[in-house]
């Protein structure tokens, strides 16, 4: 089952008995949150579940498929996602 945004709000609100309104303005409360501390380039560790952070790919030379021709690939910021032991556990 791919779990996409409204079924996500669905869920939490039968299991927190909120209604799906305020279910989903606290969800996108969530993200903005995720979204504000990561591009300050701080890390979010969440016990239990898993870490966010942002690190850093290095500039490279890169090939274009069609072409062949070399491209350079500029450095950009990345975020990852490491998953905790216990989440690791539960998924197995």
């Amino acid at each position: 089952m791919k779990l996409n945004k409204k079924e996500l709000v669905k869920r939490l609100s039968n299991e927190m008995a909120m209604s799906k309104t305020q279910t989903e303005i606290l969800l996108e409360e969530v993200f903005q949150c995720f979204s504000d501390i990561l591009s300050e380039g701080n890390t979010i560790s969440i016990p239990k579940f898993g870490k966010f952070e942002v690190t850093k790919s290095n500039a490279r030379t890169g090939r274009n498929p069609q072409t062949g021709e070399t491209i350079k690939i500029p450095e950009k910021n990345r975020v990852r996602f490491k998953p905790s032991q216990i989440l690791k556990d539960n998924v197995q």
